[in-house]
């Protein structure tokens, strides 16, 4: 990181190691002289988290802080890929939607609209230093209410089944195979979502990413292969 000004820090969901990976990035920048750095968090990141990893992020937050490298945390919503990437299998297989996030709402972001957030940031970054941003898409919606316009865009039915949050931990532990610190993580989220701390809607996108955030039928319409399990099985063959 020599000479370098500016940084987008996204550390993936690694155990316990992303305080020690925001030490790291808070030492360089401090040492090298960081105007600007945009670090992801979570909307849950919180001290007082049931989830090992948002806490983790809080911390890292407050580390960046300290630091005095110029941090902007933004803190997504649930990404609209989740979608498929959780509920695929079950809509191109049995026109179902399993998810454990029951009644409440959330204005899920697609990780395009995400990313035009962190570049606005990036290229203008000295009125955000020092703040934190929740960033979701344009329409707060139950997983009813998405998996109504999923199917509308499939063009078949699609039925939101509302898991317990105990058979999620089992589906994603014993037949998806994550392991047992990111379960423990997805399981408080739901936990969370469950609780209101996803409802959140906000203007971000558009007004420091400079796009309006997809709808969530255009984001179907755009991922089709997707949902319907055809990446899936293309995967598969290969």
């Amino acid at each position: 990181m020599k000479d370098v000004r500016r940084v987008y820090f996204c550390y993936p969901p690694d155990g316990d190691r992303l305080v020690e990976a925001a030490t790291n990035v808070a030492t360089v920048g401090r040492d090298e002289g960081f105007d600007a750095l945009v670090n992801m968090s979570q909307i849950t990141a919180r001290e007082d988290s049931d989830s090992p990893l948002a806490r983790q992020h809080w911390l890292s937050e407050q580390i960046f802080d300290w630091a005095d490298v110029g941090a902007v945390h933004i803190r997504p919503t649930f990404f609209a890929e989740l979608l498929y990437i959780l509920g695929g299998h079950g809509i191109a297989a049995e026109g179902k939607l399993y998810l454990p996030y029951g009644n409440e709402r959330h204005a899920q972001v697609a990780a395009a609209d995400f990313a035009s957030v962190v570049v606005g940031l990036l290229a203008d970054p000295a009125m955000h230093v020092g703040k934190r941003y929740v960033v979701t898409g344009p329409k707060n919606m139950t997983v009813t209410e998405m998996a109504e316009v999923i199917g509308g865009q499939l063009g078949q039915e699609v039925e939101y089944v509302d898991l317990p949050n105990e058979a999620w931990g089992r589906v994603l532990s014993e037949r998806v195979g994550m392991p047992d610190f990111l379960v423990a993580h997805l399981t408080a989220v739901a936990n969370d979502h469950n609780n209101g701390v996803f409802s959140a809607q906000t203007d971000v996108v558009e007004r420091i990413g400079g796009q309006a955030p997809a709808s969530l039928a255009s984001f179907v319409r755009k991922n089709r292969e997707s949902f319907t399990g055809k990446v899936q099985s293309a995967a598969a063959a290969a």
